[in-house]
């Protein structure tokens, strides 16, 4: 009976304390709202509900992060806004100074609105939102347009982090907006020289008894002849001669070509335009570009392939067919040019001649233009020191003169103090006969003679050939024509930087070329063997220099003095030589830096790296190359504010047109090349301020006869560039409220997942308190019967069992 008693006790004691001990955990979930205090007390709920916790926090931090970025977003979309509308003003503006009833005034009045117009867009450009730059890229410190209109941030992108393994970019970078490309545009570039009509234009010469009638200017058009393009010395349709057409240029794979083509003066100007397209790829069945003449007379071409910045054009026309075109000069031929831009010629020719005008036959010019060290053109006051290279000690004149005399080695001898007027002088003597009827003048660097002895219709006796000698021999002294040249002239020279104007784009990506890129991937064929770039001019000490980089096995940079070869250094890379396929532009940036610093390896075995290497260090103290941000090569004076260099870097191939189709340049990097009118790539400062120079200089169209900014490509053109423009930071505007509204869905998805995610965890942790209520009451009269129960059986006695 014992036994049995304690034991029931001992159950009932049992039972009591874990009552006991669940009222206090009901009371406790009842007081706190949580199911659980710790994990040991339900691991599998501590463990779903610290899960469920990680997840809240990081939708929260996502939406936090959102909210940044929607207002980095909202800021950028105003910015955005802001720059359309400007340029929608500056477009109307600008299509307002197209009118050709401005006068000068109401011009420069359309000018000055259009620089507070560029001046806002420069503001907007370097806009902030919370303190931080927002076209910068991740650059968000400094303000990513400097005063020149050059982009200054990078190209990296900034993401909003708005879930589990979730990016959303949210910034529309500066080298997208300023630099970017629209992959729907077509290229299309455009001549600078205006085609008249020739019969017109000379009636007196060309037109037979038009010497009554009045000369006036009729744009040429497609219809036309090419005598009427070219035009002639006679009305006699039945003795014209042929036109020879020496074109060079870049199809739109990328790949270069150089043409000679012939056409009879009855051909059609329709028939040059079908042959040009000839040039860039265009066959009977499919078409690559279009050629045309506009209605101002120039000639256009539009790449039909969107997404392409690489079509490029260059023509000249003579009616002398030469195998290498430098013999046009050598021989005085007369030559038409179809693009000017005023660039100080390479010299390149040590015999020039003067070419005798077709209407009025007392006019010579000499093809060459002249200009000193600082480049200004050549007046009769220049000394011809510092017109000419510093080695020429005498020019020799041969030819006829008006009488018919021959002449033969006439010599000019040169001082320190001999000037252009004196060698002008010495000219009308030994042309001028026994009359002394020539007069020679110098205009725009350019040296016209005039034989007094004719009328205008009448043939000339004279010709004249001039050469430049040192020592006895014949040296390159003097520019070619800056309007033929193609490729070689000097680059554009800005205080202490030579520029060139042609961007470095790959075939197959049409981007951008970086120091890392290979050349090949620019270059115009499958192959840069056999290329050979000459490099001529003047170091940053003025000094002379000529020098070639070939293209082979193992790339080789040749001094040449005098067309004499004296060293050979390898092209080195990364401590070792390469294959001529293999070469970057950095190491074309070297070898241009050893040469324009005269800091060349003293050593050429090919072996000695740290020869070379050395040399690279040092010339990077004086010279930096590098590319700018449009892709084109800009070589700057560290030594000098105002440099004293001049460089022409080309193929040497370009002036051969013997196996045109074999060897054409491969390479071009300062041309004087067609006007750009539209392409997919933006230079959005560079297209403003080419648009207000073009109202400056009050140029409805293209101008290349003009030497003032002669490749700016005028109103007309500007204002189908601008529209692109437009359209381009309208698509970037577009870009920006997609990006936004993405990160706002995001932003609403996360919104709904946090809610979702609280009620899963309330579920699993939060306390039913109408349940746990009923329990506790349940459990509290349970309780109270077992304390009840417990107090009976505490109270028996023996008399209870009786």
């Amino acid at each position: 009976m014992r036994v049995t008693q304690s034991s029931y006790f001992n159950n009932l004691r049992k039972d009591e304390k874990n009552t006991e001990h669940e009222l206090v955990r009901i009371n406790k979930q009842m007081a706190s709202g949580k199911k659980i205090e710790y994990g040991h007390e339900n691991p599998e709920i501590f463990i779903d509900t610290m899960r469920l916790d990680n997840d809240i926090n990081s939708l929260q931090q996502a939406e936090t992060i959102a909210q940044r970025s929607i207002s980095f977003t909202d800021y950028t979309d105003a910015s955005l806004r802001d720059m359309k509308d400007v340029l929608d003003k500056f477009r109307v503006k600008l299509i307002s100074a197209a009118n050709d009833s401005n006068a000068t005034s109401s011009l420069i009045a359309i000018a000055n609105e259009l620089r507070a117009y560029k001046d806002h867009l420069m503001n907007l450009a370097n806009s902030k939102g919370d303190g931080k730059y927002l076209f910068g890229g991740t650059a968000l410190e400094k303000p990513p347009v400097n005063a020149a209109g050059e982009y200054q941030g990078n190209e990296g992108v900034l993401k909003a982090f708005l879930g589990d393994k979730i990016e959303q970019p949210y910034n529309i970078t500066g080298q997208e907006l300023f630099l970017g490309q629209n992959d729907d545009i077509h290229r299309t570039i455009t001549t600078n020289v205006q085609l008249l009509n020739k019969k017109f234009l000379y009636p007196d010469a060309m037109i037979e008894g038009g010497v009554a009638e009045q000369a006036k200017e009729v744009i040429l058009t497609r219809f036309d002849t090419i005598r009427d393009m070219v035009g002639d010395d006679d009305a006699n349709t039945k003795n014209d001669e042929s036109t020879f057409f020496y074109v060079r240029g870049r199809r739109s794979d990328g790949f270069s070509f150089k043409e000679r083509f012939e056409l009879q003066s009855g051909a059609k100007v329709e028939d040059l335009l079908d042959r040009i397209g000839v040039a860039f790829g265009n066959t009977s069945r499919s078409k690559i570009v279009d050629v045309s003449i506009d209605n101002a007379g120039f000639i256009e071409i539009n790449d039909r392939k969107t997404g392409s910045s690489k079509i490029d054009f260059h023509m000249v026309s003579s009616h002398e067919e030469v195998d290498d075109i430098d013999d046009l000069i050598t021989m005085g031929a007369e030559i038409q040019t179809y693009n000017n831009s005023d660039f100080n010629g390479a010299r390149n020719n040590s015999t020039v001649a003067a070419a005798n005008s077709k209407y009025d036959h007392r006019d010579f010019k000499v093809n060459t233009v002249l200009k000193d060290y600082q480049n200004r053109y050549a007046t009769s006051y220049s000394l011809v020191r510092d017109v000419f290279p510093e080695a020429l000690d005498k020019i020799v004149l041969n030819g006829v003169d008006v009488d018919g005399v021959q002449i033969k080695d006439a010599e000019f001898r040169i001082d320190d103090t001999t000037t252009m007027h004196s060698f002008l002088k010495f000219t009308e003597c030994v042309l001028g006969g026994e009359k002394g009827e020539v007069r020679a003048r110098l205009s725009d660097g350019r040296i016209l003679l005039a034989d007094d002895s004719i009328t205008p219709h009448e043939p000339s006796a004279m010709f004249v050939s001039m050469t430049t000698m040192s020592k006895d021999k014949a040296i390159k002294g003097f520019p070619s024509l800056s309007e033929m040249e193609y490729d070689r002239a000097f680059w554009e020279k800005d205080g202490a930087k030579l520029k060139s104007t042609v961007p470095q784009i790959t075939k197959e990506s049409n981007e951008r070329a970086s120091e890392s890129t290979k050349i090949l991937d620019v270059a115009g064929d499958i192959t840069t063997k056999g290329t050979t770039l000459a490099i001529k001019g003047r170091n940053t000490f003025g000094k002379d220099i000529d020098y070639s980089i070939v293209f082979d096995e193992h790339p080789k940079c040749t001094t040449v003095v005098n067309n004499v070869t004296h060293q050979k250094y390898d092209i080195i890379a990364h401590g070792r030589t390469s294959g001529g396929d293999e070469l970057t532009y950095r190491q074309l940036f070297d070898v241009i830096s050893m040469i324009m610093s005269n800091s060349l390896p003293t050593s050429s075995n090919p072996t000695y790296i740290e020869d070379y290497l050395t040399a690279v260090n040092n010339a990077d103290d004086m010279v930096e190359v590098s590319f700018d941000q449009a892709g084109r090569i800009v070589v700057k004076d560290k030594l000098n504010s105002v440099t004293k260099m001049e460089m022409s870097l080309f193929d040497t191939a370009t002036s051969n047109f013997a196996n045109s189709r074999e060897r054409h340049p491969l390479l071009t990097f300062h041309a004087n090349n067609a006007l750009v009118v539209d392409d997919p790539k933006t230079n959005f400062f560079e297209l403003v301020e080419g648009a207000i120079r073009s109202v400056e200089l009050e140029r409805k169209r293209a101008n290349g006869n003009n030497l003032k900014e002669p490749r700016n490509i005028g109103i007309q053109n500007a204002i189908v560039s601008l529209e692109h423009l437009l359209e381009h930071v309208t698509n970037s505007h577009s870009k920006n409220g997609a990006q936004s509204n993405a990160i706002r869905f995001a932003q609403e998805r996360n919104e709904a997942w946090i809610v979702n995610a609280k009620g899963i965890q309330s579920e699993i942790i939060d306390t039913d308190l109408a349940q746990a209520s009923m329990k506790y009451n349940q459990l509290s009269t349970n309780y109270q019967s077992m304390l009840s129960t417990v107090g009976k059986v505490n109270k028996l006695g023996l008399v209870n069992y009786l």
